[in-house]
């Protein structure tokens, strides 16, 4: 027999052996299907206080799939900017604004004590503004209260009476020629996402149960600004109506706006803690971590002349000059350390079904960009809150 025969048929054995050897492995030890759960869905059948209290911590405590939906009120802090207008400053001892968000997890845990959960946030911050209204120098246009006439088939006539420019237009919900001015105080949104691997350990002395868990997060925040301002009179002492060349009153409205987007990637190390008495389950979850943040800026002005044939009611627009200055942008790269903190207190209603309530906190340390600057900042931006939603298999 030739060596390469010899040598060929030593490998045939050696794969045949191994293959009996796996198949008997896999028949004591089968392979763990992350995408096993109760066939029967028998998520809403009755449950029993009876039934919960003769159960042991770690039977109740849920394997298989599972999934939560919170709806979130927040609080955010305002950005650590001074406006423009004397007096008008914001940062985050002058208060707390409102929005809402929404939060979805969804994830699996097996039998053996790991799993994998993911989870997805829509921060819906604050829309808060400062508005004041500030009349023009023509102060009404009664044109544009001629109602549609019937019998008029010339088309200068539309739904709310004669179609003008939207330059010449009144003030729908006021019926008068007026700018209303909006500078912002607090306006931002964003999103975060994550996905974690996480471990079941052994039930405690009284019961409660800890997750410890590593992850990936992603965050998401885009903070607007605007500054609006409006010129009619000018002069110290004695205020004198702005002219042009010609002799024509005119006003000036300028806007200024920015934007800057936040986005952070980074890892997060956390744990959760739960812990059941009878139908309800009270649980803690504390996260911490440490992001690169990607931060872009732009900003733009735009201003608008407009010049009269007089003052008051009914005066003509003699021209119109719109000015808009080139989008200016910057980028910068910081690092933030921050938390997520929550704590839930839920109700068993069915055999897999809940509804809970709770805390939400998120803070996120220095290394957040807001507001129209030159210069980077270096800012907290914190979110603090309830929620309240459903949980399934939780």
């Amino acid at each position: 027999m030739s060596v390469r025969k010899l040598t060929f048929g030593l490998l045939v054995a050696a794969a045949l052996l191994a293959g009996q050897r796996g198949a008997e492995a896999q028949e004591h030890l089968p392979i763990a299907d992350p995408f096993h759960f109760d066939p029967d869905f028998r998520w809403f059948e009755p449950v029993y206080a009876a039934d919960l209290m003769d159960m042991k911590p770690s039977k109740r405590a849920s394997t298989g799939w599972y999934g939560s939906y919170d709806k979130m009120r927040l609080y955010f802090s305002r950005p650590d900017v001074d406006m423009l207008r004397e007096g008008n400053t914001s940062d985050f001892e002058d208060g707390l604004d409102e929005g809402w968000g929404d939060r979805i997890e969804v994830g699996f845990m097996l039998e053996s004590g790991s799993g994998w959960s993911a989870s997805y946030m829509n921060i819906g911050g604050p829309q808060a503004y400062e508005t004041i209204f500030q009349e023009r120098i023509n102060r009404l246009n009664t044109e544009a209260n001629i109602g549609p006439d019937e019998d008029d088939d010339s088309g200068n006539f539309g739904r709310f009476g004669l179609l003008l420019p939207s330059a010449d237009r009144n003030n729908f919900e006021l019926n008068e020629r007026i700018y209303e001015l909006q500078d912002s105080i607090n306006v931002f949104n964003g999103s975060s996402m994550e996905i974690n691997k996480t471990w079941r350990l052994e039930p405690y002395h009284y019961g409660g149960m800890l997750e410890p868990l590593i992850g990936l997060r992603y965050i998401d925040l885009n903070d607007y600004w605007q500054q609006e301002d409006y010129q009619r009179f000018q002069g110290l002492g004695n205020l004198v109506q702005l002219e042009d060349p010609d002799g024509n009153p005119y006003e000036v409205y300028t806007r200024n706006r920015a934007r800057t987007d936040n986005k952070m990637f980074g890892g997060q190390l956390g744990a959760r803690y739960f812990k059941y008495m009878d139908r309800f389950m009270v649980s803690g979850e504390f996260k911490a971590f440490a992001m690169a943040n990607y931060q872009s800026h732009r900003s733009s002005n735009d201003q608008i002349l407009t010049a009269y044939d007089g003052v008051g009611i009914d005066a003509e627009t003699v021209y119109v000059v719109n000015t808009r200055n080139a989008l200016a942008y910057r980028d910068n790269d910081e690092f933030v350390v921050g938390f997520d903190v929550r704590a839930d207190v839920s109700y068993q209603l069915t055999r897999h079904f809940q509804i809970r309530g709770g805390f939400q906190m998120i803070d996120l340390g220095r290394g957040i960009w807001r507001g129209q600057i030159d210069d980077p900042t270096d800012q907290t931006v914190v979110m603090v809150g309830g929620t309240f939603g459903i949980a399934l298999n939780r």
